[in-house]
């Protein structure tokens, strides 16, 4: 009998002691919150054509491609939309989100778009929630910070950052090297591609784990049919690429990573709507897009947004 009380009074003890670290952990006591931050628009659109390439499920959006038209001497604002969720069982204090990208894309006052003279006579006037943003450039790189006090469990907040884009004036032709040669600006703009950048996201919170992602913003300068899609997505990918690789059977090392991927792209063919400012012009694209498509895109592995794939991985590009 001395032998059985303690025996059972160890078990009783782990009992216990699994049942509060189990309880703890339902509650959220010890994990930290994580937010969720979401890309692109997630609002109704009509869907362009059929999808020869659908995505998968549970794929990350990486790409996301604005088609709309600009002349010469216009200036287009488009909206690229965002959202961050609480998804915990606690809320979260003091939600930063940082979006860093180049400064040629900012539109540091907001107030223009109220100021601005639409072609329908409309009047904008900005929501509260306008001084939520706050922006500053460092170098070349433009900082726009959104700051929420709080968000309770399950709360979120969709939201945009309007981006500028201007017409290039330069020349897709003109040099005869190959694709992979040049730089990524120069591949993307003889690819059709009329503005690129890379957006950094930093989301963090007093009682939260920070989250960090990297997107790609694309603007096509050009109208778009229904059934566009896909030639616009293996355009943008040749772009990224400079070169696909070599079709054929590879015998990989099993320490390599794959040298492709497939990552989901949003392509959004929006609504302008004309406006002036003085003697300057302007295209304000619409919250809701004219049309949707959701496909799959090839993406190398390394990181694209350089200009020259490693050498080692120069076998799978043989002549």
């Amino acid at each position: 009998m001395s032998t059985v009380l303690p025996i059972v009074s160890i078990i009783i003890s782990i009992v216990s002691l699994s049942w509060a670290v189990f309880v703890t952990l339902r509650k959220g006591d010890v994990s930290r919150p994580t937010l969720k931050f979401y890309f692109g628009f997630t609002g109704p659109a009509k869907k362009i054509g059929k999808q020869q390439l659908p995505a998968r499920r549970g794929m990350n959006l990486s790409t996301m491609i604005l088609v709309g038209k600009l002349e010469n001497m216009e200036t287009g604002i488009f909206p690229m939309h965002f959202g961050v969720q609480n998804s915990s069982k606690t809320p979260v204090k003091n939600v930063q989100v940082v979006l860093y990208y180049p400064e040629e894309f900012l539109l540091r006052d907001l107030s223009l778009l109220a100021r601005l003279d639409y072609s329908d006579k409309r009047v904008i006037q900005l929501r509260s929630d306008a001084n939520e943003r706050s922006v500053s450039a460092i170098g070349r790189l433009a900082h726009a910070v959104f700051e929420y006090p709080l968000l309770r469990p399950g709360e979120g907040v969709l939201t945009y950052e309007p981006i500028v884009f201007r017409p290039s004036t330069q020349s897709a032709l003109g040099s005869q090297q190959s694709l992979e040669e040049l730089p990524l600006k120069t591949r993307m703009h003889r690819s059709g591609v009329a503005g690129y950048f890379a957006l950094d996201v930093f989301v963090t919170a007093e009682n939260s784990k920070p989250t960090s992602k990297r997107f790609n913003v694309v603007w096509l300068n050009e109208e778009i049919g229904d059934k566009d899609a896909n030639g616009i997505l293996e355009r943008v990918a040749q772009g990224f690429w400079g070169r696909f690789a070599t079709p054929g059977f590879y015998a990989k090392p099993w320490w390599e990573k794959p040298f492709s991927k497939w990552e989901e792209a949003a392509i959004l063919r929006l609504d302008l709507a004309a406006a002036t400012h003085g003697k300057r012009q302007f295209k304000i694209a619409e919250y809701e897009p004219l049309g949707l498509a959701l496909g799959k895109i090839s993406m190398p592995t390394w990181n694209y947004h350089e200009d020259r794939r490693p050498a080692h991985l120069n076998r799978y590009f043989s002549q």
